[in-house]
């Protein structure tokens, strides 16, 4: 079987009026983390003829990136599967309506976050949408299994569950080795290639996130040796830094410590995400010593009220305190802060900024220097509270994204306060 997978480029050119510089701004040759969603199905289908491409740096425009795929699949059967959130959705939509139009006898599918919020809107635009986890059921589905039996696939007239199902003992996580072993057609200079993931899923009730209702508040855990051997695995490829991409690789305390005793003994440098509450006197240390050399936190806000509001499970003080534990002890941090929530003031919105604009003269901070305004995200209690409150300013490729009315500030005073106050 001849398969294409496809990480689509973004679609920015609508939302410049927005200034949404999170969007907008990405520079095109910094250094990104290698798509592992759609590299961990290619590293599970080697019995197959498999070629990715990572559209981000190529850009072929829709009529070129059909083209691509024609070319590699040629005669015959096969199949283009499509990765990506929503905002590379458009693309992957397009691509596929035209493959459909020209070969009809190609299988397009959907996968990943984005497909499994909405389904039933994705149907019509591919031929199959897998929700949840899908290395099992795309291995499935290419292999001929029967399309009613496959955890997660829905098509036209058919939408069921997400798969939580996942056993990492039966799958090849996409190493290096196996990559280099298949011969995708990856420019591995434009990606920061120590990335991993030691854990997919995550537990928490932020308001504004989606996780929750994609991973069913499960959290998937890698064996933490098989993690550990590919670390090793990196560093003797050259890698001297590795990053724990996952949003909650702190979450396991004494799986934390035990990966901090063993990657002292590697001696390799490491970073990683966490949850504030995660940390405290003893663990950032012991993190330091092991090689950890930044931490990054979704901080999202410095108001109380507005912390409480999504959910986030921690206060300003967490916060304060979580970063005089990283000053302390020497500890680089990042993260992200959030302004412009449906129902947030003029005067949170500055207090955010201005919290920012303090702790950015931290030797040690790393925060971006202005915050990123809200965006409802499919399908989080935040986007459909939202909906249901008529709060749409503007409504982004059918619901892909909702810029929000704000109760009190609009949408320009948002950008002025922001640049006032940040700069």
């Amino acid at each position: 079987m001849k398969i294409v997978l496809v990480q689509p480029d973004q679609i920015e050119s609508d939302l410049s009026k927005y200034n949404y510089f999170d969007l907008m701004k990405r520079k095109r040759k910094a250094k990104r983390i290698l798509p592992l969603g759609l590299l961990y199905i290619a590293s599970s289908l080697q019995q197959h003829s498999v070629v990715f491409v990572d559209n981000y740096f190529q850009r072929y425009s829709n009529e070129k990136l059909l083209k691509f795929c024609l070319q590699n699949i040629d005669t015959g059967k096969g199949v283009v599967g499509f990765g990506g959130t929503c905002l590379e959705w458009f693309q992957a939509a397009c691509v596929s309506k035209m493959i459909k139009k020209v070969r009809p006898d190609i299988t397009t599918v959907y996968g990943g976050p984005n497909a499994t919020a909405r389904p039933e809107k994705h149907v019509n635009y591919f031929d199959y949408v897998i929700r949840g986890v899908g290395v099992d059921s795309f291995k499935l589905l290419i292999n001929g299994h029967k399309k009613e039996n496959i955890s997660g696939l829905c098509w036209c007239g058919h939408i069921v569950e997400p798969c939580f199902t996942l056993d990492f003992s039966k799958n090849k996580w996409p190493t290096l080795k196996i990559l280099e072993g298949m011969n995708l057609k990856i420019n591995y200079s434009n990606y920061s290639l120590g990335s991993i993931l030691s854990s997919i899923g995550c537990p928490f009730q932020c308001k504004f996130c989606a996780a929750k209702y994609i991973w069913n508040r499960s959290v998937f855990f890698r064996d933490a040796d098989e993690v550990l051997k590919e670390v090793k695995y990196l560093k003797n490829k050259g890698l001297h830094v590795i990053h724990f991409r996952e949003d909650n690789f702190t979450i396991n305390k004494e799986r934390l410590y035990y990966f901090c005793k063993e990657l002292k003994k590697i001696n390799i440098r490491w970073t990683c995400q966490s949850r504030i509450k995660s940390l405290d006197e003893y663990i950032i240390p012991t993190m330091k010593e092991s090689g950890c050399r930044e931490i990054s936190c979704g901080f999202e806000s410095i108001n109380d009220s507005i912390l409480s509001y999504v959910g986030k499970g921690h206060t300003s003080e967490d916060i304060k305190y979580g970063i005089s534990l990283f000053e302390k002890y020497g500890m680089s941090y990042t993260g992200g802060f959030i302004v412009g929530f449906p129902n947030e003031t003029k005067q949170e919105i500055i207090n955010t900024c201005n919290f920012i604009k303090s702790i950015r003269k931290n030797k040690l901070c790393g925060v971006p220097a202005k915050p990123s305004k809200f965006l409802g995200i499919p399908v989080s209690e935040l986007y459909n509270e939202v909906v249901n409150n008529n709060q749409i300013e503007y409504n982004w490729n059918d619901g892909e994204l909702l810029f929000i009315k704000n109760k009190e500030v609009t949408t320009n005073e948002i950008d002025k306060l922001i640049n006032k106050m940040c700069t």
